[in-house]
């Protein structure tokens, strides 16, 4: 039987990883419509790279404390 900690578990991780995907297309598409540059982007693509980081590096620390605990 799914639980919802279970659901949580699994489907919030895939979900993220979705929606990052998404926002990578619309930050290139933005900045191809809008002659943004190459400056441009690179700076948000930083720091949307910078989110994922964190996100996975807090995916990663709750693994592990969980398995530890």
């Amino acid at each position: 039987m799914i639980t919802d900690q279970l659901l949580t578990q699994y489907a919030l991780p895939v979900f993220i990883g979705a929606l990052i995907i998404l926002m990578i297309g619309v930050i290139l598409s933005l900045g191809k419509k809008y002659n943004g540059g190459f400056a441009g982007n690179t700076i948000l693509l930083t720091a949307l790279a910078g989110g994922l980081v964190g996100f996975v590096m807090i995916f990663v620390v709750q693994s592990t404390i969980l398995d530890v605990v």
